[in-house]
């Protein structure tokens, strides 16, 4: 099997916590469908959740 991978997240203010993990999952899957490495995947997809819980728009 491959390693597991782990990311920290930036440190954001917090102004919304719902729909965090749905962002999550919508940047890796498409990261995913762009044939990313799994590490890249990984960063975009937890730096997409951190701009939705402080507030930001996510493109």
């Amino acid at each position: 099997g491959q390693p597991t991978l782990t990311h920290q997240p930036p440190a954001v203010t917090v102004a919304r916590v719902t729909g965090a993990g749905d962002c999550f999952l919508a940047a890796h899957l498409a990261a995913e469908l762009k044939e990313m490495p799994r590490d890249a995947a990984l960063r975009q997809a937890v730096r997409a959740s951190a701009a939705h819980v402080s507030g930001k728009d996510v493109p």
